[in-house]
């Protein structure tokens, strides 16, 4: 083939591939979960890299070896690895998952001995170690899978483990190659098979799914009349040639004049010096997640915590405040609460202190670390309370709050409604632009769009490297923003321009022309 010249992708084999470990996960998810498909997906690699190199222990080169060779000392090393192993797992705390991953590091450390030793008569003595580490490995599948999942989940991932096995050596006894050779396709498809794996642990892992989809006719109806709602906040011609302007749409939702839109505020005010924070219930229906929070990430704690406020209402008040492990939303149920009367005396403050009960919280593992959040919200439907500061004391006398009187303005604090999302933004991507910057505005971006997406698929970048995992990206970012705002959060807006920007500046690449060939 000429210098520079692309190889076709072979999709036959990449579909079959698909399709077989689709199967697999299929048959074997409902008993074994997580860890069967694991067990599966990292034995993979090595059948995919296995033809290529024990294809010459069935056949030599047609000079020296014509006939087919005896496969006896591939499956006498693989019995005598997969008894060890068994006895390995059968010994030792955990054995199926020791066992496993030492038969998967003899795969790894076989196949770069291999691709590092010379074809020589010692790479064959490392092609029959490398076959026999694979078939242990397979042989550890079901034990994996029992140890898990009991005998029913051994019996299904027995047939799964076989079907790689019999893979493999159709694909050794062949001649010709039965897909590509090169560790790079075998890679990429290992990949694939991980995203394959991933949508079939979702969809059969539990009713959550099942749920959604039951449900989604009626998410659709809700999301249509929001949509509605939104856009008939649009008043005259220049709304919906100009926009609204950026981050308007909960301030006109909360002067839309329905009850629902109206979720709670919170302001600073300053009076002869006198600087507090006002903070208000919202008059929808309020429970634990619909609460308006004002939080502040603390550091880990003892308990019990004692929260003191100086506080002032025109009418009775109930704050209420909270130590939970959260990242911003959804606390995981690890939370202490407490609550406090705030007697009506306008004009004048007062000192309230709640004990927040509790041994305290720490923020978990260091490799996977969690955040701890101090909340306080107004649990009265429509009710506004001044707070001039606030503290929270543990156990061990260290404070947890920084800006505690609100000098620094609200450095350190943000607001977040957990379960209440509607009145924040239009839930799809192209209205919220329409809203904020109208029909110009959403003009713009569509035209960015689509030109990101015709240079990456038709244009001069569409041979670059990058354009598949960015136009795959792009894909992404339109098929969420249907159901989203996202440009609402600034990271993740950043994220979408700066993608489309990518695209649009990619280099074409340059063909490699063999040496005296004409361009």
């Amino acid at each position: 083939a000429p210098a520079g010249a692309r190889a076709a992708t072979p999709w036959g084999a990449t579909l079959a591939l698909w399709l077989l470990f689709a199967a697999g996960v299929a048959w074997t998810f409902p008993s074994g979960g997580y860890r069967v498909m694991l067990a599966l997906l990292a034995a993979v690699p090595w059948v995919l890299a296995a033809p290529a190199r024990l294809r010459g222990l069935w056949f030599g080169s047609a000079a020296t070896a014509p006939q087919p060779r005896s496969a006896a000392p591939l499956l006498g090393a693989g019995l005598v690895a997969t008894l060890l192993l068994t006895g390995l797992a059968l010994t030792l705390p955990k054995g199926p998952y020791v066992a496993y991953a030492l038969a998967w590091c003899l795969c790894a450390l076989a196949l770069l001995l291999l691709l590092r030793a010379a074809r020589a008569r010692p790479a064959r003595a490392l092609a029959i170690g490398y076959g026999a580490a694979i078939l242990a490995l397979l042989a550890r599948v079901p034990q994996v899978a029992g140890y898990w999942g009991g005998a029913a989940a051994r019996t299904r991932a027995l047939p799964a483990a076989a079907a790689l096995a019999l893979l493999a050596a159709w694909g050794c006894a062949s001649r010709r190659p039965r897909w590509p050779d090169a560790l790079r396709w075998q890679g990429t498809q290992t990949a694939a098979l991980v995203v394959v794996g991933l949508v079939g642990g979702v969809l059969l892992g539990g009713r959550y799914m099942d749920d959604r989809f039951a449900s989604g006719s009626a998410d659709l109806h809700t999301r249509i009349v929001h949509w509605e709602h939104g856009l008939g906040l649009m008043n005259d011609g220049a709304d919906w040639i100009f926009g609204k302007g950026l981050g308007r749409y909960p301030a006109n939702r909360f002067v839309s004049g329905y009850v629902e839109d109206e979720v709670g505020d919170y302001r600073l005010q300053d009076r002869g010096g006198d600087r507090h924070l006002l903070l208000s219930g919202g008059k929808h229906v309020l429970g634990w997640g619909e609460l308006l929070r004002l939080s502040q990430r603390v550091s880990a704690f003892e308990g019990p915590v004692t929260v003191s406020a100086r506080v002032g209402a025109d009418a009775p008040v109930t704050l209420q405040f909270e130590l939970c492990r959260k990242h911003l939303l959804y606390d995981n149920g690890s939370c202490t609460v407490g609550s406090a009367k705030v007697a009506a005396g306008p004009g004048q403050g007062q000192a309230i202190q709640v004990r927040l009960p509790g041994p305290g919280l720490d923020h978990g593992d260091w490799f996977a670390p969690h955040f701890i959040v101090f909340s306080v919200a107004v649990a009265d439907s429509g009710r506004v309370v001044r707070i001039a500061e606030l503290s929270a004391v543990d156990a061990r006398g260290h404070e947890l709050l920084a800006n505690r009187d609100f000098g620094a303005g609200m450095a350190r604090w943000f607001f977040t409604s957990d379960r209440y999302h509607l009145p924040w933004h239009m839930k799809n991507l192209f209205l919220h632009l329409l809203f904020e910057q109208g029909g110009v505005g959403l003009a713009l971006f569509l035209t960015l769009l689509a030109g990101a997406f015709w240079r990456l698929t038709a244009g001069h970048a569409r041979d670059h490297e990058l354009a598949p995992p960015i136009a795959g990206a792009l894909v992404g970012f339109v098929v969420v923003g249907c159901f989203d705002s996202l440009v609402d959060v600034p990271r993740v807006a950043f994220l979408g321009y700066l993608l489309m920007l990518v695209a649009l500046t990619l280099a074409p690449t340059r063909r490699v022309l063999p040496l005296g060939a004409k361009a």
